[in-house]
């Protein structure tokens, strides 16, 4: 059986093997603020005080001594909670790079199957690894110049 499996390089990076045809545009989201900036960003919105130089052992310090057992603690919890919960959306920066053409030993293998994409992902990388004796070849069909 002769499949064919897209390669994406994502933001020019990571190496992306896919059974279907990615749009280019697809998104995803992401949190905006995590960790020490989430506390930052509710800090300032509460307050009004920057503490974006802060490392993370000063921000808590901060909260410990002018927020916590305070009257105003459950307000900033509050305010950390949405700041925490906001999300931004991305762009995932697919680009196409080229099709592999592959094929496999019998009509019987599962293209979609996780296991046979890592395998064929190896193989075109050249990572090594146990030979899955059902992929036959792996070759470039076409291959995609920017």
């Amino acid at each position: 059986m002769i499949f064919e499996y897209y390669v994406y390089k994502q933001n020019n990076k990571n190496t992306i093997l896919s059974p279907v045809e990615l749009s280019g545009t697809e998104v995803r989201t992401k949190p905006r603020y995590i960790g020490r900036n989430a506390k930052i960003e509710a800090i300032n919105r509460y307050c009004g005080i920057d503490l974006s130089g802060s490392t993370s052992a000063e921000v808590n310090k901060w909260i410990e001594e002018n927020l916590y057992s305070t009257p105003g603690w459950r307000s900033y919890l509050t305010i950390y909670n949405q700041v925490r919960d906001e999300k931004v959306v991305v762009n995932a920066g697919y680009s196409l790079s080229c099709v592999l053409t592959v094929v496999f030993a019998n009509y019987e293998v599962d293209p979609y199957n996780s296991d046979i994409i890592n395998d064929v992902s190896n193989l075109f990388l050249n990572i090594p690894s146990k030979r899955n004796p059902l992929i036959l070849s792996v070759s470039p069909k076409s291959v995609v110049h920017f």
